[in-house]
């Protein structure tokens, strides 16, 4: 069965899309530009943006350095920063009222179509 008759479509219509390499880089994700930046000293850190020309720099790079930059200083950045690089805390959900656990509850289904008779 061909699910695309007309050929149209995917690659074929944007083969500037394709990967050529066949591998992905993970150098242009967010979070490992912000882990690059947070492992690097604090002078190292500084002298990043004066040291690297803006021709060779990524967008990903100038944000992640950004964000970085603001996590010094801002609580919510430095949260968000945080999630990204180490991954969300573990939240726990309590299944409790009031202490007490809940008890199971019995759900029965019926089917108007099937006679009653015939069922338990």
């Amino acid at each position: 069965m061909n699910r695309n008759p007309t050929g149209k479509g995917g690659f074929g219509e944007r083969p500037e899309d394709i990967n050529r390499s066949g591998t992905w880089n993970p150098r242009m994700t967010f979070s490992f530009q912000c882990r690059r930046f947070m492992n690097m000293t604090v002078e190292e850190f500084k002298s990043w943006k004066e040291l690297t020309a803006d021709k060779d720099k990524t967008m990903v790079e100038e944000l992640a350095y950004v964000a970085v930059l603001k996590a010094r200083t801002e609580f919510r950045e430095r949260q968000e920063v945080a999630n990204r690089t180490e991954g969300m805390p573990k939240q726990s959900t309590d299944l409790t009222t009031n202490g007490k656990d809940i008890s199971p509850v019995l759900v029965k289904f019926i089917d108007k179509n099937i006679d009653e008779s015939t069922n338990d």
